[in-house]
């Protein structure tokens, strides 16, 4: 995202270099891992998983991948309790600043700790604590961040949440070196209707409030429709964003676009 933590978000792959901190994370999810896993637990540990490419990665309205193709891929562990560790990996493109940059492919690297417990048979609420880590950009831009968000679910038909990085980094006006550091919150609305078994409608609403660090406050949406068959699921979706987001990412990244996506589950 333009918009990046620094300290170091939640769909076709070159090669990518997974150094620095990108390549310690490893031995850290390792070790999660192991705590989770760790004795009479493990018989009760459930694992689920997804493999997926779509047209256009796109996240809060901006496309991440520049309109092209990404693939993606994720695995949680999940306790009886609610507590649940999670990654997820995409192919994307870095923001291009001009030609001596290059051509921009990286990876994003997801890591979510969480809890999720029922408040009734109908409601559900779910915290986490994340790391989001970009490895491949060629102009050593700090693009990494932490995110906290709390949501609060409806018969797995309604999600409303919120989510609240503590600092992130402007690199849309001020990429070098003298960034723009500051919190961002993210507020979002999300539904999904069943109609068929193998047919359910969706819609979401979102407002990305950065403007103590970018000056830049814009509201996006999206629209679609997810076809199921047995593992397999075709999600269908339009996004688009308000003018104040079109205007700052004046080269097409916030334009209204039309992404399919091809998901296989697993558990």
């Amino acid at each position: 995202m333009y918009l990046n933590s620094h300290s170091g978000s939640k769909p076709e792959n070159r090669a990518c270099r997974c150094t620095g901190q990108f390549a310690r994370w490893p031995g850290r999810i390792s070790l999660i891992l192991l705590l989770v896993l760790e004795g009479p637990a493990a018989a009760q540990t459930e694992l689920v998983g997804s493999l997926a490419y779509t047209t256009d990665y796109v996240h809060r309205g901006v496309t991440q991948s520049s309109g092209r193709g990404a693939l993606q891929a994720g695995a949680a562990l999940r306790r009886p309790e609610g507590f649940y560790v999670s990654a997820w990996v995409s192919t994307l493109e870095l923001y291009r600043l001009g030609p001596d940059f290059g051509d921009g492919d990286a990876l994003e690297l997801d890591l979510l700790l969480g809890l999720s417990r029922p408040l009734d048979s109908q409601w559900t609420w779910n915290l986490t604590a994340g790391r989001y880590i970009y490895s491949g950009d060629r102009r050593n831009l700090d693009y990494n961040y932490y995110e906290f968000s709390a949501d609060l679910s409806f018969r797995d038909r309604l999600r409303l949440s919120v989510a609240w990085t503590p600092e992130v980094t402007d690199h849309t006006r001020n990429p070098i070196p003298e960034a723009m550091e500051g919190p961002r919150t993210v507020v979002e609305a999300a539904g999904q209707w069943p109609l068929r078994r193998w047919l359910s409608l969706n819609a979401g609403f979102g407002y990305n409030d950065s403007s103590e660090v970018a000056d830049l406050e814009y509201t996006y949406w999206s629209a679609g429709a997810s076809l199921h068959w047995r593992r397999y699921t075709l999600d269908l979706a339009h996004y688009s964003t308000d003018s104040e987001a079109r205007g700052r990412w004046a080269d097409g990244r916030a334009a209204d676009r039309f992404a399919a996506s091809l998901i296989l589950s697993f558990d």
